[in-house]
């Protein structure tokens, strides 16, 4: 467990620098453009491996260290899952004290317990989304295309598309992006 946690924080100090230099990067490209300061994270719905009867959803701390990192850098995170509403809670272990800090945070732990649908998302409000892990991840993200129009929707929009998946899943669903060079070139 000790190496998973060490892993997380890595990436999710990685994701807060994407973040950071991507922002400033573009501020210095539109110095009148105001920066955002909301990031969505993806969460699954799905509660149950496959017709097993045994419990998923979405990894803690696949959550938590990613979220420390941003919260911590100034962003607002909102949460949003296929269904909307309480998100299941996989790999719940509160003696990472990341985890520990998140769950025992009143605002997000009633976000991550009450999440919004896709239909209640405006992709215009975000920096960034993440998409978080878990084995639940493999039943309702891959193929939601209502996600995968938000995610194009902040890409198109200079924004942050990620994802800790840990090769769980693989989000098949085409979202077709036009990358384009700082001059506008494809």
């Amino acid at each position: 467990m000790k190496n998973y946690t060490q892993r997380s924080r890595i990436m999710a100090f990685a994701a807060g620098i994407i973040l950071a230099f991507h922002y400033l990067a573009a501020a210095q490209n539109n110095p009148s453009m105001s920066m955002k300061t909301k990031i969505l994270f993806v969460v699954t719905s799905h509660d149950q491996k496959g017709n097993t009867g045994e419990p998923t959803g979405y990894y803690l701390s696949e959550v938590s260290h990613p979220w420390e990192v941003l919260h911590n850098a100034g962003y607002v995170i909102d949460f949003v899952s296929p269904k909307g509403g309480k998100a299941p809670v996989d790999g719940f272990n509160l003696d990472d004290n990341v985890n520990s800090k998140f769950w025992n945070d009143k605002t997000y732990r009633y976000k991550v317990e009450h999440t919004f649908k896709p239909s209640e998302i405006n992709p215009d409000d975000y920096a960034a989304i993440f998409y978080a892990g878990g084995h639940g991840a493999m039943w309702d993200l891959a193929d939601n295309t209502e996600l995968a129009k938000i995610a194009q929707t902040i890409y198109e929009q200079n924004g942050v598309v990620s994802a800790v998946l840990e090769n769980s899943v693989k989000l098949t669903t085409p979202i077709r992006f036009k990358l384009t060079t700082c001059s506008g070139r494809n």
